[in-house]
């Protein structure tokens, strides 16, 4: 890629995963409306789950989040759930 020549050798996972979890953070703030006010995460051996805390209804920006969720399951080869706390 065009940054080859400034990351060393490990650096595309790292790149892969920040680049997963930003694109999370996008989808969640997908209406602009600051809807999600905060995401609490548990990582378990079958798969990622984040809890969405959100200030009013946030299903479309959870919605988008798991439509889109392929990145994050191959940067870090685990599946993540994105739902609103109950």
């Amino acid at each position: 890629g065009p940054y080859g020549a400034i990351l060393a050798d490990d650096d595309g996972t790292r790149v892969a995963r920040l680049s997963a979890l930003l694109r999370i953070a996008e989808y969640l703030e997908r209406s602009k409306g600051q809807v999600v006010q905060r995401l609490d995460v548990r990582v378990r051996a079958e798969g990622v789950r984040g809890e969405v805390v959100a200030s009013g209804d946030a299903s479309v920006e959870i919605w988008d989040a798991n439509r889109r969720s392929s990145l994050f399951r191959k940067a870090f080869g685990l599946p993540i759930e994105i739902v609103a706390r109950p």
